[in-house]
Protein backbone atom coordinates (compact mmCIF):
# COMPACT_ATOMS: atom_id res chain seq x y z
CA UNK A 1 0.00 0.00 0.00
CA UNK A 2 1.63 3.26 -1.16
CA UNK A 3 0.06 5.87 1.36
CA UNK A 4 1.15 3.34 4.46
CA UNK A 5 4.52 3.32 3.70
CA UNK A 6 6.85 3.39 6.57
CA UNK A 7 4.23 3.25 9.13
CA UNK A 8 7.00 2.81 12.03
CA UNK A 9 7.25 6.90 11.51
CA UNK A 10 4.65 7.23 13.81
CA UNK A 11 6.64 6.80 16.89
CA UNK A 12 6.66 10.02 17.62
CA UNK A 13 2.88 9.89 17.87
CA UNK A 14 3.27 7.19 20.50
CA UNK A 15 3.24 7.94 24.57
CA UNK A 16 6.39 5.69 25.50
CA UNK A 17 7.28 5.88 29.44
CA UNK A 18 10.39 3.81 31.39
CA UNK A 19 10.06 1.25 28.36
CA UNK A 20 6.24 0.91 28.14
CA UNK A 21 4.12 1.88 25.87
CA UNK A 22 0.76 3.07 25.89
CA UNK A 23 -2.38 1.30 23.81
CA UNK A 24 -5.17 3.83 23.58
CA UNK A 25 -7.01 0.90 22.79
CA UNK A 26 -6.82 -1.99 25.64
CA UNK A 27 -5.97 2.02 27.50
CA UNK A 28 -2.76 0.03 29.35
CA UNK A 29 0.51 0.49 29.12
CA UNK A 30 2.89 -2.34 27.67
CA UNK A 31 6.16 -3.57 27.13
CA UNK A 32 7.91 -1.36 24.06
CA UNK A 33 8.67 -4.52 22.32
CA UNK A 34 9.59 -4.25 18.52
CA UNK A 35 6.83 -6.16 17.20
CA UNK A 36 4.19 -4.13 20.33
CA UNK A 37 5.96 -0.65 18.62
CA UNK A 38 4.37 -1.84 15.16
CA UNK A 39 1.45 -2.94 16.55
CA UNK A 40 1.39 0.92 18.21
CA UNK A 41 1.85 2.62 14.85
CA UNK A 42 -0.41 0.96 12.94
CA UNK A 43 -3.24 1.66 15.53
CA UNK A 44 -2.12 5.41 15.36
CA UNK A 45 -2.15 5.20 11.38
CA UNK A 46 -5.20 3.39 10.96
CA UNK A 47 -7.20 5.83 13.96
CA UNK A 48 -5.41 9.00 12.46
CA UNK A 49 -5.29 8.60 8.55
CA UNK A 50 -7.83 5.94 7.83
CA UNK A 51 -10.29 7.94 10.80
CA UNK A 52 -11.26 4.39 12.54
CA UNK A 53 -12.09 5.04 16.13
CA UNK A 54 -10.33 3.02 18.60
CA UNK A 55 -13.49 1.49 19.96
CA UNK A 56 -14.00 -0.45 16.70
CA UNK A 57 -10.57 -2.16 17.20
CA UNK A 58 -9.34 -4.68 19.33
CA UNK A 59 -5.91 -5.81 20.14
CA UNK A 60 -4.17 -9.36 21.47
CA UNK A 61 -7.62 -10.89 22.28
CA UNK A 62 -7.63 -14.65 22.68
CA UNK A 63 -9.74 -16.79 19.86
CA UNK A 64 -9.71 -20.51 20.21
CA UNK A 65 -8.83 -21.93 16.11
CA UNK A 66 -9.06 -25.93 15.48
CA UNK A 67 -8.93 -27.02 19.30
CA UNK A 68 -5.76 -24.00 19.87
CA UNK A 69 -5.65 -21.45 21.61
CA UNK A 70 -4.50 -18.91 19.63
CA UNK A 71 -3.82 -14.84 20.22
CA UNK A 72 -4.62 -11.94 16.95
CA UNK A 73 -2.55 -9.30 16.58
CA UNK A 74 -5.15 -6.27 15.85
CA UNK A 75 -8.76 -6.49 14.66
CA UNK A 76 -11.13 -3.84 13.11
CA UNK A 77 -14.67 -4.55 13.59
CA UNK A 78 -17.28 -2.71 11.24
CA UNK A 79 -20.94 -0.88 12.47
CA UNK A 80 -22.59 -3.92 13.18
CA UNK A 81 -19.23 -5.26 15.07
CA UNK A 82 -18.31 -7.93 13.28
CA UNK A 83 -15.10 -8.86 11.70
CA UNK A 84 -13.68 -6.29 8.79
CA UNK A 85 -9.94 -6.30 9.08
CA UNK A 86 -7.49 -8.70 10.46
CA UNK A 87 -4.10 -7.67 10.82
CA UNK A 88 -1.14 -9.37 11.75
CA UNK A 89 1.86 -7.14 13.12
CA UNK A 90 5.72 -8.35 12.75
CA UNK A 91 8.47 -6.77 14.36
CA UNK A 92 10.13 -3.61 11.92
CA UNK A 93 11.70 -5.26 8.83
CA UNK A 94 10.28 -8.92 9.60
CA UNK A 95 10.77 -10.21 5.68
CA UNK A 96 6.85 -10.91 4.50
CA UNK A 97 6.04 -14.05 3.01
CA UNK A 98 3.54 -16.41 2.60
CA UNK A 99 3.98 -18.15 5.69
CA UNK A 100 2.64 -14.99 7.74
CA UNK A 101 -0.04 -14.94 5.39
CA UNK A 102 -1.10 -18.34 6.09
CA UNK A 103 -1.14 -17.42 10.10
CA UNK A 104 -2.88 -14.72 9.33
CA UNK A 105 -5.15 -16.94 7.60
CA UNK A 106 -5.87 -19.07 9.74
CA UNK A 107 -6.22 -16.57 12.87
CA UNK A 108 -9.55 -15.51 10.34
CA UNK A 109 -10.47 -19.23 10.10
CA UNK A 110 -13.60 -18.48 12.39
CA UNK A 111 -13.27 -14.26 12.78
CA UNK A 112 -14.18 -14.33 8.84
CA UNK A 113 -12.71 -10.75 8.13
CA UNK A 114 -12.78 -9.81 4.37
CA UNK A 115 -9.72 -8.07 4.71
CA UNK A 116 -6.66 -9.41 6.00
CA UNK A 117 -3.52 -7.46 6.20
CA UNK A 118 0.20 -8.01 7.52
CA UNK A 119 2.47 -5.33 8.53
CA UNK A 120 6.07 -5.01 9.57
CA UNK A 121 6.61 -0.88 10.17
CA UNK A 122 7.63 -0.42 6.53
CA UNK A 123 4.84 -2.77 4.41
CA UNK A 124 1.65 -3.08 4.68
CA UNK A 125 0.58 -6.19 2.35
CA UNK A 126 -3.64 -6.46 2.31
CA UNK A 127 -5.31 -8.58 0.97
CA UNK A 128 -9.64 -9.34 -0.15
CA UNK A 129 -10.87 -12.61 0.93
CA UNK A 130 -13.15 -13.99 -1.22
CA UNK A 131 -15.17 -16.30 1.20
CA UNK A 132 -17.49 -17.98 -1.58
CA UNK A 133 -15.32 -18.57 -4.31
CA UNK A 134 -12.17 -19.51 -1.30
CA UNK A 135 -10.01 -17.04 -2.63
CA UNK A 136 -8.11 -14.02 -1.91
CA UNK A 137 -6.34 -11.24 -4.17
CA UNK A 138 -4.08 -8.70 -2.77
CA UNK A 139 -5.06 -5.21 -3.18
CA UNK A 140 -3.57 -1.63 -2.52
CA UNK A 141 -6.03 0.04 -0.03
CA UNK A 142 -8.08 -0.91 2.79
CA UNK A 143 -11.96 0.16 2.82
CA UNK A 144 -12.86 3.21 3.74
CA UNK A 145 -14.46 4.44 6.77
CA UNK A 146 -16.95 4.47 7.66
CA UNK A 147 -17.71 0.40 6.81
Amino acid sequence: MKESNNIIRLVEHLKIKNSKVFDPVRQKWYVFTPEEKVRQCLIIWLNKYCQIPYSRMAVEKKIVVFNRLKRFDLLVYDQHLKAKILFECKEPGFPIHQSIFNQAAVYNFDLKAPFLGICNGFELIVAEIDFLKNTYQFTDRLPNYPF
